[in-house]
């Protein structure tokens, strides 16, 4: 009986384990963001570099972003959060 309630419990839980959605966003979709954040599109930016960083000890994207003669920086987290916004 021990046994097999062992293996029920690892069942259960490996369900759980295998059901979990990944909450880390891509480097498109921080791109994405980031320029939601500053109001412009793709098309509106002449340059968007993306650098794998932290922010406040956090592991996040900062987006280096030109357009025209303006620069931005845009901090995202690995959820999608915008952390901190600079121009």
């Amino acid at each position: 009986k021990l046994i097999a309630l062992l293996l029920a419990l690892v069942m259960v839980f490996g369900l759980f384990a295998c059901g979990k959605k990944s909450t880390t966003i891509t480097t498109a979709e921080a791109q994405k963001i980031a320029l939601k954040e500053i109001g412009m599109t793709a098309e509106q930016v002449d340059d968007i570099h993306v650098h794998a960083t932290q922010y406040e000890g956090a592991p996040c994207y900062q987006m280096h972003i030109t357009a025209g003669d303006d620069v931005f920086y845009v901090y995202i987290d690995q959820t999608g959060k915008v952390l901190h916004t600079e121009k």
